[in-house]
């Protein structure tokens, strides 16, 4: 999801602008929208991480999520630290988009609110400048593109690219007699152990609170997503978890990964266990984006993605 540095002014107020001057309304995401999004969730062709209804639960708190069903499209609505913005709608009905659009964008005029949609995937991009009449402005989000891997490449690590990472895992075998185990309910408070151990050598990144947040969310509905999840154990002591759910048939997605802190080859052992033995059977791993952060762009960059998820900010300012 979107990490935005602002002040929070306050959260607006969910349903219906009184004036009228807007059709649209927003009610926040319960667990029953699941439902609802499922029915949209075919005609999302875009295999983008935050538009995974696991991705909108665990995080629905964080960012005050929202949803509306309007012209036959399931849109979102997100406020987290001062601004509001949409996520790129669902829906088969493109003929519609122009006036999803115009309603949205009435919305907005009425909270004198910027019209702002964030994660747009590049195959979405013309249809919105088409609806607008070229009167949107486009801007690259690199920040927030997902990496996304050949399975097989994460399991294999063949070729001399990924010669580093099987020094590492070899390093920590040597060092470390572990198992690899998946996760169950009952092992759920020690992976929160864990992420507290690794967020205390962190305390400079601003969204560890955040992301907290979202794992209790996860560890809640650990199976009512359903999510998988598979942990290292060094002399009965858990040292790193990975968690993540089915984004596609073919495609998985990794929502958490963290290892003790002193323990930086675990990362390597991880990823390659985690991904063996729930993905396998996947053609595709989505390890999310990089939140614009040089160490985590370059550890992402290092497994050698086999493509970017391009998403664009789309903004419509002409009030």
């Amino acid at each position: 999801m979107y990490i935005i540095v602002e002040n929070d002014p306050g959260l607006l107020s969910w349903g219906r602008m009184a004036c009228g001057v807007s059709k649209i309304e927003f009610t926040p995401l319960t667990w029953e929208t699941k439902e609802v999004y499922q029915r949209y969730y075919p005609t999302n062709i875009y295999a983008l991480s935050d538009l995974a209804f696991s991705t909108l639960w665990i995080w629905r708190h964080v960012y005050h999520l929202a949803y509306s069903e309007h012209r036959g499209f399931f849109c979102l609505q997100c406020q987290f630290r001062g601004k509001t913005y949409f996520l790129p709608p669902l829906g088969p009905s493109t003929h519609r988009l122009s006036e999803l659009i115009n309603d949205l964008k009435a919305y907005t005029r009425e909270l004198d609110l910027p019209f702002c949609i964030r994660g747009v995937p590049r195959e979405l991009v013309p249809r919105l400048l088409a609806a607008t009449e070229n009167r949107g402005n486009i801007r690259e989000d690199r920040a927030h593109w997902d990496y996304v891997y050949l399975t097989r490449d994460l399991i294999d690590l063949n070729g001399n690219k990924y010669q580093n990472k099987r020094s590492q895992i070899r390093r920590f075998a040597t060092s470390h007699d572990y198992r690899y185990h998946p996760m169950t309910p009952a092992d759920l408070p020690r992976a929160l152990a864990v992420f507290d151990a690794w967020a205390s050598a962190h305390p400079r990144i601003l969204s560890v609170a955040e992301e907290r947040a979202a794992l209790l969310e996860a560890l809640a509905a650990f199976e009512k997503l359903p999510l998988k999840g598979g942990y290292l154990e060094v002399d009965g002591q858990m040292v790193a978890f990975a968690i993540g759910s089915l984004l596609k048939p073919d495609t998985a997605l990794i929502h958490f990964e963290k290892t003790l802190p002193e323990l930086p080859d675990a990362y390597a052992v991880i990823n390659r266990e985690f991904t063996t033995n729930a993905w396998s059977g996947t053609e595709f791993i989505n390890r999310e984006d990089d939140l614009g952060l040089p160490g985590l762009r370059e550890a992402k960059s290092r497994y050698h993605p086999v493509r970017m998820a391009e998403k664009y900010i789309f903004e419509w300012n002409d009030l």
